[in-house]
Parts: C-alpha cells; structure tokens; sequence
C-alpha cells in the first residue's frame, strides 16, 4: 500500500513530526510506503518570528511559492492507494481550489489534532472536506464529535510519543545544588498566552519556595517577581529539556479551542517521569486523574496549593512520576498506537478494494 501524507510542515513542527513523521519506521516495516508531502518547511518558523510588517510580505511572496509546488506535486495524486491531509491542502483558500486535486484521489482522509474550524475562514472549508473525505483521523472525543458531523468513518488516535526514545526519572529528588525547583513548560510560542495566564500564581508561589520557570520555546516570557529562564526548543534537545524539569505544567483557558488540544505537553512530561499540574480541560481531565497521577488546577488559587504540594513531597514525585510513565506507556506510546494506526489505513484500503471497480 503506498500513501500519500500532505502534511502541514517538516519534522520540526509538532503537529507533523507527531501525528505521521514518527511512525515511518513502524508502517515501513509493514509494507507501507508513506511519501510525506510538506506545505511549508523550516523558513516558514523563522517568517513568523518576524515583526508584524515584514512577516505580512515574507507569506505574501512566500506562501504562494509553497503553493505552486504542492499543486505540482498533487498531479501525482492517483499514484497514491490512500491519500491523507493535515488539516488542509491550501489555507486560506477557498474549497474548490482543493477539491480540482482531491477529486482524483483514490481514497482520501483528513488528520485533525486542532480545532482550527474555530478560525477565521476555516469552519465552513473543513466541514467540506470532512464531507468529501471517506475517513477522518482525530487527536480526541471532541475533535471526533465534531468530525462525525461531516463524515461517518472517524477514528480517533490521540497524538502520542515515543516511549523507547525517552527515558524516564529515577530520582525525583530536586536537582538544583540550592534547592531550587525547575518548573518546566515547552510549547510553540503562540501559546505562551496559556502560560502568562499563570503569573499571579506563580509570583504567589516564589514567596514560599525557591522556584525557576523554564520555557523551552521559540521565545521567552517575562513574568514579574517570576524568575524565568529561558531555553531555546531544538529537536535535538527536546527530550533532554523534558527530563530536566522538576515539575511539568500545562494551563489552559475553559474554552472550545482549548478542549480541541490533545495533551502533547502533559505526554511528554509524564513519559518522562516528570510530576504534572494541569488544567483539567478537554484531553488533560482524561491524561491526568487528579491526585493519582498527577494534579488539577482551576484557579490561581489551586495552581498555588497543588504546587506547593508538589514542591515538598519527593515522595509524591515520585508517585506521579511513576504513574505518568505508566498512562503513557499503557495508553499514549507510539508502540500501542502504531498499530492501530496501521489497521486503521489497512481497513480503509481493504474498503475500497473490496468496492465495485476498487
């Protein structure tokens, strides 16, 4: 079987590196020949680290560019048994410059791990899409109950991570010589908002222990009274980053975007061995069983509590940084889902054949 995967961007991106780029070799080994297609590469990331004037005219000579060459490379189209989008072929574009090339494909599915229907322009084209598709893959409940709208095959694989690539804790005791505890959070930089959203807190918290915010990120944030140290997110170092952090946080805001996230952050920690607090809503309330394998926080208040919990117990780091491992390994490694995800393109594929003239 071979597949055609058009993904959003080059390995670097999360969304794509974690929902196709890290499967490659499973599917490989099982006959599958996946040629991944990237709309944007690398360059595209350092467009949106511009100001706001000149990133406006880097995508507007840039974007088109990428353009052209994914319709190039849509021509092909039919040489593929199963076609797969992320998210979208061109965006901001209407629906009917997409369905020229989709119509022709074989089979065809969408990979949805975002509530991008949410924005500007995108909910009517997704919907679409979903419509015209034959399947659906999804990061989540919500992601799935919003697909099965539009589409009547959805399958829901949550975004997962490579559990033999990362080693976890062994020691939960505080590494800093002085005592000081590493709060970690890494993310794109867009949603450095969902961190601010925690300066009080964690202002509240430096006067009762010694504590550092480490970002592992495009960019930094200030926080006053906070003292926050900076670290730029490489591939290379990403896992290492991780398993330096005391404690792992991942807040969010009560909305319908934030309930389309799938958890990556948490993932991570938690395979790493590393304690959580998180917000628990969407995908975190079901990652996170609070006071089992990790802790809720709704508030300022509770971000403060849970924290300080967290800050002095070495032995309920531990706990939860054991049973972290564990959820992720029992229920978001990429060795229970990769095949799972291979049977789900096997079944799809098996349907089409098995279809008049497939």
């Amino acid at each position: 079987m071979k597949i055609f995967y058009f993904s959003r961007n080059v390995e670097i991106e999360p969304a794509s590196r974690y929902r196709i780029y890290q499967y490659l070799p499973f599917l490989t080994e099982r006959g599958v020949r996946v040629e991944i297609r990237p709309l944007f590469r690398e360059f595209y990331f350092w467009i949106l680290r511009l100001p706001l004037p000149l990133k406006v005219i880097f995508q507007l000579c840039y974007c088109p560019y990428r353009f052209a060459i994914r319709a190039f490379r849509l021509l092909g189209i039919r040489d593929a048994d199963l076609v797969v989008i992320k998210d979208q072929l061109f965006p901001y574009l209407p629906y009917s410059c997409e369905k020229v090339f989709l119509r022709k494909a074989k089979r065809l599915g969408v990979d949805l791990d975002d509530a991008i229907y949410l924005t500007p322009l995108h909910g009517r084209k997704l919907g679409k899409i979903l419509g015209d598709c034959q399947f659906a893959v999804v990061g989540n409940k919500h992601l799935a109950e919003y697909a099965a709208r539009y589409n009547r095959k959805v399958y829901l694989v949550p975004t997962v991570v490579n559990t033999e690539r990362i080693g976890a804790r062994t020691d939960w005791r505080i590494r800093d010589p002085g005592g000081v505890v590493t709060i970690g959070w890494i993310g794109l930089a867009y949603n450095l908002n969902y961190l601010r959203d925690l300066e009080e807190a964690l202002r509240e918290l430096s006067k009762k222990f010694p504590i550092a915010l480490k970002v592992v990120s495009s960019r930094g944030v200030k926080m006053r009274g906070v003292d926050v140290v900076y670290k730029k997110w490489s591939l290379a170092e990403e896992n290492d980053d991780v398993q330096g952090f005391d404690l792992g946080i991942m807040p969010l805001r009560d909305d319908e975007w934030s309930r389309g996230k799938c958890g990556l952050k948490l993932i991570q920690y938690m395979a790493a061995g590393v304690p959580v607090v998180a917000s628990p809503v969407g995908v975190n309330a079901e990652i996170v069983r609070d006071g089992q394998n990790g802790f809720w926080a709704r508030n300022p208040a509770e971000w403060v509590e849970k924290l300080s919990i967290l800050c002095q117990n070495e032995e309920l780091r531990r706990g939860f940084g054991m049973k972290g491992r564990e959820t992720v390994e029992k229920s978001f490694s990429l060795s229970a889902w990769a095949p799972k995800l291979d049977e789900i393109y096997q079944s799809v594929y098996r349907d089409k054949c098995q279809e008049p003239g497939g």
